[in-house]
């Protein structure tokens, strides 16, 4: 992705980062019952700061 600015105090850069990440969800009944999620924000964040 291209980072656009926006995220914690890190001036918008137009740095292209990967993110990687996972999501998990349960449906039960045709609706979202619980939902997981695991992105590499700390990864993203170093990325930036390069």
């Amino acid at each position: 992705m291209t980072y656009k600015g926006g995220w914690e105090d890190i001036p918008s850069s137009d740095q292209r980062v990967k993110e990687t990440g996972i999501m998990i969800i349960r449906f039960e009944s045709g609706l979202i019952k619980e939902m997981w999620c695991e992105m590499s924000d700390l990864d993203v964040m170093n990325q930036l700061k390069k």
